[in-house]
């Protein structure tokens, strides 16, 4: 029995006590019936719950110190009328309420989850390198070309190459197997070589005379070069002087004096 259980019984005997000495009525057996009413009224109030320290789980409330009944839990030996009690059996003592269950724990909430992480924006793609511009064409290139092959058995071959550029066009002539010394070239009026290049006609004048004369080594090569702006030459242009209307022929001496012709190409554009 806890002290505090056997305190307040001695406390409920000793004023039961005290109120039938002062009653001048009541017999001693009344004074004991009294006690033993008293006792038997403290006894099964104080036992009825657990004696304060029983039912509900004593002062521990839900889950309190007194959960589980504590010490104080089924009626223990404070349900027999205690020592205090002195007058008759104190009876039973009421068992005493279970003590109450201690509440349960709450539950810890469960944990907030964590938000997603936001996702980083993809990175702005780098703007496309801007391509450079195309650069100018220097005007557009027209060739034309005549492949020289021997006349009269002179074993000459090589070519004649037009190149027009902007307003200026370029012959370059190019000859292998050239009897050694000095040679002319002309353009003549006819686009043929036929006839052992007697079908070439005479000189495209005055377009195609005048171009100097060239010097093949005894090797037999020869290299010539003549420039002409387009108001003389064009490469496929207006016909007045479009050089791919005719004929060139290599000649056997320098100008004035041309010679016989040992050389002849039709002027073809490429």
């Amino acid at each position: 029995m806890s002290r505090w259980l056997k305190l307040s019984l001695l406390a409920l005997g000793a004023s039961a006590l005290l109120a039938a000495c002062g009653d001048d009525g009541e017999s001693p057996a009344g004074s004991s019936s009294t006690s033993s009413g008293a006792s038997t009224s403290a006894t099964t109030g104080s036992g009825g719950d657990g004696g304060n320290g029983g039912g509900d789980g004593g002062s521990g409330g839900d889950g309190g110190s007194g959960g589980d009944g504590g010490s104080g839990g089924d009626g223990g030996s404070g349900g027999d009328g205690g020592s205090g009690g002195d007058g008759g059996s104190g009876g039973d003592g009421g068992s005493g309420g279970d003590g109450g269950s201690g509440g349960d724990g709450g539950s810890g909430g469960d944990g907030g989850s964590g938000g997603d992480g936001g996702s980083g924006g993809d990175g702005g793609s780098g703007g496309d390198g801007g391509s450079g511009g195309d650069g100018g064409s220097g005007g557009e290139r027209l060739q034309a070309e005549a492949e020289l092959v021997e006349l009269n058995s002179s074993g000459l071959s090589g070519t004649a190459t037009f190149a027009q550029s902007g307003e200026e066009v370029t012959l370059t002539i190019t000859v292998s197997g050239c009897p050694a010394g000095e040679h002319s070239a002309h353009i003549h009026e006819n686009k043929s070589c036929e006839e052992n290049g007697d079908a070439a006609g005479a000189h495209w004048i005055p377009n195609g005379e005048g171009l100097g004369s060239f010097t093949c080594d005894d090797a037999g090569q020869g290299t010539h070069t003549v420039k002409r702006g387009t108001d003389v030459w064009t490469v496929g242009g207006d016909p007045a002087t479009d050089v791919t209307k005719y004929s060139i022929v290599v000649h056997a001496a320098a100008d004035p004096n041309a010679g016989g012709r040992i050389g002849c190409g039709l002027i073809e554009l490429e």
